[in-house]
């Protein structure tokens, strides 16, 4: 019973943190032309037949609890997550999610598949990249990753579902970046400071 409540306890004292929204602005947006971006950049589509990722100007910062919003308007395939500046520029801006488990990424795919740098992940003892869990994004869902940095940890909740996915994460060695591909797909970012 004293363990119940002290989970309780750790779920209530999270659920209070306050987190900062992120400001959006993307590196790489004017590198590709098939990318169209609309309302003041808060709208951002892929043509189907076409893929990009969108890696954010700001690292997620290292002093604050930080939430990035999205709300998606269209879904053929999108993964939406976290990735390291430095790796992903090494790996020519496409990281390789499924061949390689040190892609410096924490994304998760509209079906479910989070693609997690590393090989573990203590909380829920996961294995292995690329694995599915019960999560879903679906048109005019909207998503928020929340990046815990006192308990190293990044939580996706669909705020339309009662499912959530958290993630252990260890930011000494890598420099996360805010980080989203598209494909068939429009996002609206939404909640962002002024």
């Amino acid at each position: 019973m004293n363990q119940n409540r002290q989970i309780i306890q750790e779920q209530d004292s999270y659920q209070s943190c306050q987190f900062q929204s992120i400001l959006l602005n993307f590196l790489n947006l004017q590198q590709d032309e098939l990318v169209e971006i609309k309302q003041e950049d808060k709208i951002i589509s892929c043509p189907q037949y076409h893929a990009f990722f969108l890696i954010g100007e700001s690292e997620i910062p290292k002093n604050q609890q930080s939430q990035i919003k999205i709300q998606l308007l269209k879904v053929g395939s999108i993964k939406f997550g976290l990735g390291d500046y430095k790796r992903f520029t090494e790996q020519n801006n496409w990281p390789d999610l499924q061949g390689n488990v040190h892609h410096g990424c924490y994304l998760i795919d509209e079906y479910g598949f989070v693609y997690e740098h590393g090989k573990e992940n203590k909380i829920y003892n996961l294995k292995d990249n690329n694995q599915k869990w019960n999560f879903q994004m679906c048109e005019n869902d909207q998503i928020v990753l929340k990046i815990n940095q006192e308990r190293q940890t990044m939580t996706w909740k669909n705020c339309h579902k009662p499912e959530y996915i958290e993630l252990n994460f260890d930011q000494k060695n890598l420099k996360l970046h805010p980080l989203i591909f598209l494909s068939g797909s429009s996002i609206k970012i939404i909640n962002q400071r002024e």
